[in-house]
């Protein structure tokens, strides 16, 4: 009897243990269907290809080719490859927390979606394309509300979403003042005034072609050339030619240094810093034509 009623406990515990295990599989895997639901791109920030950011006439748009992100609008030119990557990275996390309703009849306005702050717009590499609105109006809590395409159902999410639907052309632009290799580069002209100084490279190694018998140092020359790609761009105030008349609105005056370099193959880049009556550091460039605002610190190391 004795060993009966050990088989019977040990039976109810395997049943028991069965259980528990049972309902814990479920649970989960009712957890991970919910994870798979809550998310709002079921992609990879590789896999998409476009997307746009519209908000009245601000609109921005960017696609994918073989060079990378560009600009479709509102201009023609590559984008920051980082600053476009660290944006989809985040945005294909974003989840929705929860459903603030779902009807064949909704009161969009309630939800801030009848004219929403804007709408992000994503198309992936099969040309799929996926977008979602934003509304107005947050809730108690903070968060925002969306529609997901077409859907009858009004989502929440992160408040983080205002912030992406106000992005702006600039937050995605390659702010470096040159864009151009500088392992390519093979001549350097300083001009300040009467003065000038060329620096020319000749078998790997930097000469001054004004005064050839100085030795210069190599790394120092290589520090110079990184500052050009290190100096970065605070504001595009003219975008394409330059000419005196759009000069003379920026006050500049005479500039504090002029700069040239040569790529070869009749390829130059140059580039007329100047300090205008407000103090502002302003350069005018070549390759692209444009006159920007610079910071002051590479302002003044340039110079």
């Amino acid at each position: 009897m004795k060993n009966k009623g050990l088989l019977f406990f040990a039976i109810f515990v395997a049943l028991f243990i069965g259980f528990v295990v049972f309902d814990f599989k479920k649970e989960q895997k009712a957890e991970i269907q919910k994870e798979k639901q809550s998310i709002l791109i079921p992609l990879a920030a590789d896999d998409i290809k476009e997307f746009s950011i519209i908000r009245n006439s601000q609109n921005l748009s960017l696609k994918k080719d073989s060079a990378g992100w560009f600009f479709t609008v509102p201009i023609t030119e590559l984008a920051d490859q980082k600053a476009v990557s660290e944006f989809l990275d985040i945005l294909v996390k974003e989840k929705s927390t929860g459903t603030a309703v779902e009807s064949n009849i909704i009161d969009w306005k309630a939800f801030g979606l009848d004219q929403p702050k804007g709408s992000i717009e994503i198309k992936d590499i099969k040309g799929t394309l996926s977008s979602f609105r934003i509304g107005t109006i947050k809730n108690f809590q903070g968060d925002v509300f969306l529609q997901k395409g077409s859907e009858n159902k009004v989502l929440i999410s992160s408040s983080a979403w205002f912030g992406r639907v106000d992005k702006k052309a600039f937050d995605f632009r390659d702010r470096r003042l040159l864009r151009l290799p500088t392992k390519e580069v093979k001549g350097i002209e300083f001009k300040q005034g009467q003065q000038k100084i060329s620096l020319n490279k000749r078998d790997d190694q930097w000469v001054c072609l004004e005064k050839p018998d100085w030795k210069l140092d190599q790394n120092k020359v290589r520090e110079l050339l990184s500052l050009f790609e290190t100096t970065n761009i605070e504001e595009f105030l003219i975008e394409g030619e330059v000419d005196s008349e759009k000069l003379k609105t920026y006050a500049l005056g005479e500039s504090k240094l002029n700069l040239t370099l040569d790529f070869g193959d009749n390829k130059r880049w140059s580039s007329q810093l100047y300090i205008n009556k407000n103090k502002l550091h302003i350069a005018k460039v070549q390759n692209p034509a444009l006159l920007v605002k610079i910071a002051e610190f590479g302002f003044r190391k340039l110079t």
